[in-house]
C-alpha cells in the first residue's frame, strides 16, 4: 500500500489535524495521524475523546487499500520544500518508508508505526446544512468571551440559542456578553467548546453544518470541501442570558469610526492602567476622552461625538479591545455602576461590566446604628452594609435577577447587576467544590495512615510470632 500527497496538502493538513490532537494523553495513538485509502479516496484523520477532524487532499493518488499510523511529530519534517512536490508513504510490515524529494533527489526515511486498535471513532452519520460562510466569523467573536474557568464547564463555549425570535450565538464569561444574531442556523440549540480547530483563521469556505443527539450527547458537525469535523458539544444549562441584557440603550452615548477604533486597538496597550487593568472613558461637552492611571495622559477621540451630561465609566482594557476588534461601534451606559452596552452594524449586542470602585463615605458623617439588636442583625447578615450618609451618587437599585438555576442561590445587595449574580454563584460552587475536595484529600490522608498503622500492627505480630517460636524451640 502507497499513498502519495502533495507537500503544500500535506501541511496544511497537519496543521489542521495538530489542532485537534491530545498530545499530553498517554495513549500514543492519540498523538498520530492516520493514513486511510478507501474507495472513496485517500485521507488523513486526528481524533481524541471529545473531536475528531478528517482532511481529504485533492491531489493524492494511491494502490491497494488499507490503513496506518504515524506520530505527526514525525511528519513535520516532510513539509519543508517546494508545495507541488509529492511525498510519497508506503507500507511494509510494521514501518512506512517516505520518499521525500529535496533539490531533485528522493530521499527514504523509515518511520515506525503504531497499532491503532484504541483510535476513537467518533460519530460520522452526522447530516449536514450549508450555512452562510458568517458562521464562523460570529462563532469565533463569541468564542473570545468564553469562560477558561474549569469549574465553570458550561461557560467555556460558544452557545447555538434557537429561538422562534431568531437564533443567536453567544459567549459570556459573567463579566461580558457577546450575542450575534444574523443568520439562520440549521442546528439544535447547544454550546460548543471554545477550540483551536474552529478557531483556525485558516479553516473556511463553503462550509455546511449540523447536530445530531446520541444517547444524550449532542455531538456538532461542520463540513467544507476539505474538512470534516466533529465535536461533542458541553453539557448543561446555559444560562438564561436574555433576562440580563438591557432593553434599552442607555443616556449617555457615542459612536466611534473605524479609523479611531483601529487607532484605539494600537494606542490602549500602551496607557498605563488603573487597579484592576482599568481604562476610563470620559464624556463631557460632546466631546469623548479615554484616560489610563495619569488624568493628564488622556486620549481625546477624534470625530467622536459625545450624547448626555457629563458621565464617566471605567472598564477592563482588554474587554474594550474585544469590542472593538469584533466590530462594535456604538456605545452607550447610564452610569459608572451600570454595564457598557456596543452595537455593531449587523445587529450584534456586547455587554461589558464595569469596575467599580465604592464612593468614600463623607468624613463627618457618622454611621447610624440604633441599638445593639441591629447590630446584632448586621453582624449575622454581612451582605447588607450599615447606613452610611452621603452625597456620592449610588448604583442604579433597578436591575432584573437572573432566574434560579442549578447553582445556589446567594443573597446580594439590591444594586448588584444580574451578570454579578451569575459569577458570585458560580465563584460561590468553585468555593464549596475546593473545599470539598480538600475534604476529600484529608479522608484520602487519614487512610493511607490507618492502612500504613495496619500494616505496621501486622508486621509486629509476624514478628513476635517469629520471636515466640524460637522460645518454644529451646530446650532446657
Amino acid at each position: 500500500m502507497s499513498i502519495a500527497i502533495q507537500r503544500g496538502e500535506l501541511k496544511e493538513a497537519l496543521t489542521g489535524l495538530g489542532k485537534v490532537m491530545d498530545r499530553r494523553s498517554r495513549l500514543p495513538v492519540l498523538g498520530c495521524v492516520r493514513f486511510m485509502n478507501t474507495p472513496q479516496g485517500v485521507s488523513m484523520t486526528a481524533s481524541n475523546i471529545t473531536q475528531m477532524a478528517t482532511y481529504t487532499p485533492t491531489n493524492a493518488t494511491s494502490n491497494n487499500e488499507g490503513e496506518f499510523f504515524v506520530c505527526l511529530e514525525a511528519l513535520k519534517q516532510f513539509t519543508k520544500g517546494h508545495d507541488r512536490e509529492m511525498v510519497v508513504f508506503e507500507r511494509k510490515g510494521e514501518s512506512v518508508t517516505v520518499s521525500n524529494p529535496i533539490a531533485g533527489q528522493s530521499i527514504e526515511v523509515n518511520l515506525d508505526t503504531v497499532d491503532g486498535e484504541y483510535f476513537p471513532m467518533l460519530p460520522s452519520d452526522i447530516n449536514v446544512t450549508p450555512v452562510d460562510p458568517l458562521f464562523l466569523v460570529n462563532l469565533r467573536k463569541a468564542f473570545t468571551c468564553a469562560s477558561t474557568d474549569e469549574y465553570r464547564a458550561i461557560l467555556n463555549g460558544a452557545a447555538l440559542d434557537i429561538k422562534p425570535e431568531g437564533d443567536h450565538i453567544v459567549g459570556t464569561d459573567g463579566r461580558r456578553l457577546m450575542s450575534l444574531n444574523t443568520i439562520t442556523l440549521p442546528v439544535d440549540a447547544c454550546v460548543i467548546p471554545t477550540n483551536k480547530f474552529l478557531a483556525w483563521s485558516s479553516l473556511g469556505g463553503d462550509i455546511a453544518i449540523g447536530t445530531k443527539k446520541i444517547e444524550g450527547t449532542i455531538w456538532f458537525a461542520l463540513q467544507n470541501q476539505q474538512w470534516n469535523y466533529r465535536i461533542k458539544t458541553l453539557e448543561g444549562t446555559f444560562p438564561t442570558w436574555r433576562q440580563v441584557v438591557p432593553q434599552e440603550a442607555g443616556k449617555h452615548a457615542f459612536n466611534l469610526t473605524d479609523d479611531v477604533a483601529q487607532m484605539l486597538i494600537k494606542v490602549l496597550p500602551r496607557l498605563q492602567l488603573k487597579p484592576g487593568n482599568g481604562i476610563s472613558i470620559r464624556g463631557k461637552d460632546g466631546r469623548v476622552a479615554v484616560y489610563g492611571e495619569s488624568e493628564t495622559a488622556g486620549i481625546e477621540l477624534p470625530n467622536t461625538v459625545y450624547q448626555g451630561e457629563a458621565a464617566q465609566i471605567t472598564l477592563d482594557r482588554e474587554f474594550f479591545i474585544e469590542s472593538l476588534q469584533a466590530g462594535f461601534r456604538r456605545f452607550s451606559f447610564d452610569d459608572e455602576y451600570s454595564p457598557l452596552q456596543a452595537w455593531d452594524k449587523t445587529g450584534g449586542h456586547f455587554i461589558v461590566m464595569p469596575i467599580r470602585s465604592a464612593p468614600p463615605p463623607q468624613p463627618d458623617a457618622p454611621v447610624k446604628i440604633q441599638d445593639e439588636k441591629v447590630m446584632a442583625q448586621d453582624v449575622e447578615a454581612p451582605v447588607h452594609e450599615p447606613e452610611v450618609e452621603t452625597t456620592e451618587p449610588q448604583p442604579n437599585k433597578e436591575k432584573e435577577t437572573m432566574p434560579e438555576t442549578n447553582t445556589q442561590k446567594i443573597e446580594e445587595p439590591k444594586t448588584t447587576n444580574p451578570l454579578d449574580l451569575v459569577l458570585a454563584a458560580f465563584e460561590t460552587a468553585k468555593v464549596k467544590l475546593h473545599e470539598a475536595k480538600s475534604a476529600l484529600g484529608d479522608i484520602a490522608d487519614a487512610v493511607k495512615l490507618a492502612v500504613r498503622e495496619q500494616k505496621n500492627q501486622k508486621s509486629e505480630i509476624e514478628n513476635a510470632r517469629l520471636l515466640l517460636g524460637k522460645l518454644q524451640a529451646v530446650k532446657l
